[in-house]
């Protein structure tokens, strides 16, 4: 119960989101119907409809009430948007306000122009996995009615982006994400200490506090150019304010496969407040082999100094078997001790090191770090001399070379 007393921002989601973590943390109450995956532990487990239902409840600012919609969408629809006359992808955008929800029937859905597949500055429920069923009860289920968003290699998957008229928080869930691109779309892109040449293959998030719940997110590049960085080819998060990132497997992504890259799974820039990153399935990450700096294939965190949860995910088999490749499961730069890093599985990754620390002080607590393919389990670089670190707890086993690294000098970062 640690995380309903650090949620205290006056906000009209405040409710809802103490709410939907009484329900996480009590899921022995709800009737499980389909997980989402069964072949990883610590898996995020509450029935997608009994989440969505609560968000369209309780997950609204205050104001006067509007009656809220439900809006149905196919690949091929051509009709009212109504459950018996599903619309299109684009129309089905269009129609919706804050608060309605989308329910996306299986198949490929595509763009032939723009930046992204999908934009979305409202809050509203964008749903994956609807049956198709033209009247009845609504019967959601991702793994039986796969419902696809695919970049083609041309485009970034799904932007979240911020809009002076209203605070941007909506729900994505039930998705999968694949062949984003985000190769020259640089504006707002911040990697490290300049401007990215691509962000967010797969979701990219300025400035809002979405809920992504239950995706699969997989195959997807932030950039592919040897002429600068490239930032979370997964998922890149810029300026939140508490985003919530739950129960998604993000695996196959690449921050730059072409060049020096930050966030192969996800990359994390200046937010703050309470941001979560929770049980997560994040694997694979950062696969090309290059002789390029790679900073963080499974998580990186930069410039986030206010509470940040990365807690009880799955981050195995990120980065490559190279010098060039550090913080292969956790990276995190100028990060304060409001950043907690706890109850990971840190396994397998590659590299130089595992989880490394430059310019920072978060908590480390109760992980299990262990790599045999990385040549030290954790890296610790101090850009100041008498810098305090708050580590407890971690197993930290079966590394090449080292099992815990300290440096005054911070970790080695590309000029």
């Amino acid at each position: 119960m640690r995380f309903i007393s650090q949620i205290a921002r006056p906000t009209g989601r405040v409710f809802a989101r103490v709410s939907l973590i009484l329900l996480l943390a009590h899921p022995s109450s709800i009737h499980i119907k389909e997980p989402m995956m069964n072949h990883k532990p610590a898996r995020f487990t509450l029935a997608l409809s009994v989440i969505l239902t609560l968000l369209a409840l309780l997950w609204m600012p205050a104001g006067p009430a509007r009656a809220v919609s439900q809006i149905f969408i196919t690949p091929n629809g051509s009709g009212d948007c109504s459950q018996a006359s599903p619309c299109s992808l684009t129309n089905g955008l269009a129609l919706a306000l804050e608060g309605d929800t989308i329910f996306a029937g299986a198949g490929v859905y595509t763009a032939a122009s723009g930046n992204e597949v999908v934009l979305l500055d409202q809050p509203v429920n964008f749903n994956g996995g609807w049956n198709g069923a033209p009247s009845g009860g609504i019967v959601r289920n991702q793994n039986a009615y796969i419902s696809i968003i695919d970049g083609q290699n041309a485009r970034r998957g799904m932007t979240i982006n911020y809009t002076p008229s209203a605070t941007v928080y909506p729900v994505v869930s039930g998705w999968t994400i694949r062949n984003g691109n985000a190769t020259g779309l640089s504006d707002t892109c911040s990697v490290w200490a300049f401007t990215g040449v691509g962000c967010g293959g797969g979701i990219y998030i300025n400035g809002a506090d979405p809920m992504i719940v239950s995706n699969i997110i997989h195959s997807n590049n932030a950039a592919m150019l040897d002429t600068g960085l490239g930032g979370g080819g997964g998922i890149y998060l810029l300026d939140s304010e508490g985003a919530i990132i739950v129960g998604n497997e993000i695996h196959g992504n690449n921050s730059n496969p072409a060049g020096e890259g930050w966030g192969g799974g996800i990359y994390i820039h200046n937010s703050r407040y309470q941001t979560y990153v929770e049980s997560n399935d994040i694997h694979n990450n950062d696969s090309s082999i290059i002789d390029e700096a790679h900073i963080g294939s499974g998580i990186a965190i930069n410039n986030n100094l206010d509470g940040i949860e990365v807690t009880n995910n799955q981050i195995h088999d990120n980065g490559q078997a190279s010098l060039s490749y550090n913080g292969s499961a956790i990276f995190c730069q100028y990060c304060s001790n409001q950043v907690n890093i706890e109850s990971n599985q840190m396994l397998d990754n590659h590299g130089d090191n595992a989880l490394a620390l430059s310019y920072s002080s978060p908590l480390v607590q109760l992980n299990t770090i262990i790599n045999p393919g990385s040549n030290t389990g954790f890296y610790f670089g101090s850009g100041a001399a008498g810098q305090i670190i708050n580590v407890f707890n971690n197993i930290i086993a079966r590394h090449a070379e080292t099992t815990f690294t300290v440096h005054r000098l911070p970790l080695p970062i590309p000029a």
